[in-house]
């Protein structure tokens, strides 16, 4: 892909790991329910138990996104957020 034909993402995204209550799961799964929210994938790990892919405006509204939908589903006790830069790397 060459750096004419790339698409430049416009807002803000991030990779949201999201840890939730043991025997809350079926809860936790409303995520998938929030527009904000492009795709939701399960993962292993000591403190992790979903990955969702969150898109907005700006980052501010990721914010929100994350602060005031995301952590109040039901079983949700922990969020951290990788937030990508713009910025590209591609393997030559």
């Amino acid at each position: 892909m060459t750096e004419q034909n790339r698409m430049v993402p416009k807002g803000a995204m991030a990779y949201v790991m999201i840890t939730v209550e043991p025997g809350r799961e079926h809860e936790a799964h409303s995520i998938i329910g929030l527009k904000e929210v492009m795709e939701v994938y399960p993962v292993t790990g000591e403190n992790c138990y979903m990955l969702a892919i969150v898109e907005a405006e700006n980052q501010d509204q990721l914010s929100k996104v994350v602060l005031e939908k995301i952590r109040t589903i039901p079983g949700v006790v922990h969020t951290e957020s990788l937030i990508r830069d713009n910025g590209f790397y591609q393997q030559k």
